[in-house]
């Protein structure tokens, strides 16, 4: 498996391994998950906010890795 970087945290380091299990709760996963979380990223992009960009970019990240994990 690949380390991710915990950029997701702002952070320049890897992801403890618990930052990881963190991002892998369970729910929902798979291209629709992604696709919602990517149009929440551009309207985030749009709106100007750091806080909600952060925000949106964090759920992208939840949403890639459990998607990952579950194929």
């Amino acid at each position: 498996m690949r380390e991710t970087v915990a950029a997701v945290k702002g952070e320049p380091r890897r992801l403890t391994a618990a930052e990881r299990t963190e991002l892998r709760t369970g729910g929902p996963s798979g291209p629709t998950v992604m696709a919602t979380a990517l149009k929440a990223l551009a309207a985030a992009r749009a709106g100007g906010s750091p806080t909600e960009l952060r925000a949106a970019l964090t759920d992208i990240a939840q949403a890639a890795i459990s998607w990952q994990e579950r194929i």
